[in-house]
């Protein structure tokens, strides 16, 4: 008998799901329409729960200083390192994340760079 491996789903909510095996600087079709994280919005660093199965990503668009957020839930492997000799003037800069497949990301930004998984993926427009 052949056996079948189950393979978990993430699930994407406030925005279009990402393509697996891309490298993402927008999110698409959110309460804020399509947001390019790279050129019209700082990155405003990480915040991780407690019990460190959240990890969000906060940002805030540079022309209405409208700040939201990115928030990984259900998160394991996560692995964030903090970068050195960035020029001051990048502090921030985000560059893109990459969806590598079966919930797995990687992010970059001037200041830090992670790789964790996560089942689900949260575009969050703050009020």
């Amino acid at each position: 008998m052949a056996r079948t491996e189950m393979r978990k789903v993430t699930m994407f909510y406030g925005m279009m799901p990402w393509g697996i095996e891309s490298e993402i600087i927008y999110c698409q079709q959110t309460a804020m329409g399509d947001v390019d994280l790279h050129n019209a919005a700082d990155f405003l660093g990480t915040h991780e729960s407690e019990d460190g199965h959240t990890l969000t990503l906060r940002f805030r668009t540079t022309e209405e200083q409208a700040p939201f957020s990115i928030r990984f839930e259900n998160v394991t492997d996560l692995e964030i390192k903090n970068k050195r000799g960035y020029h001051p003037g990048d502090k921030s800069l985000f560059y893109a994340f990459h969806s590598l497949g079966d919930g797995l990301f990687e992010f970059e930004a001037a200041i830090m760079e992670g790789k964790l998984k996560a089942t689900g993926v949260v575009f969050d427009v703050a009020s």
